[in-house]
């Protein structure tokens, strides 16, 4: 390999490297520091054994859970 081609070829990559969101190259949260904050329910499933599934609180629920620092999950329904 020339020393041009080595060029041509190493400089996108840094160039990259160097875009790449900060989130990629640093390291990942743990999922409990994920799942901190509030979350709107919209959506629950229960799937039978048969394969069918169920919607245990009909077809639009709607509720919230907010999720602390310690993990303790505050859940608050209906909205």
């Amino acid at each position: 390999m020339n020393r041009r081609s080595v060029l041509t070829n190493s400089v996108p990559m840094a160039l990259a490297a160097a875009l790449l969101p900060s989130s990629v190259v640093a390291q990942q949260k743990s999922i409990k520091d994920q799942i901190v904050g509030t979350w709107i329910f919209v959506s629950a499933q229960d799937v039978k054994p048969d394969g069918s599934r169920v919607d245990p609180w009909g077809p639009n629920p709607k509720g919230a859970a907010l999720v602390t620092r310690l993990g303790h999950p505050v859940f608050r329904l209906p909205l």
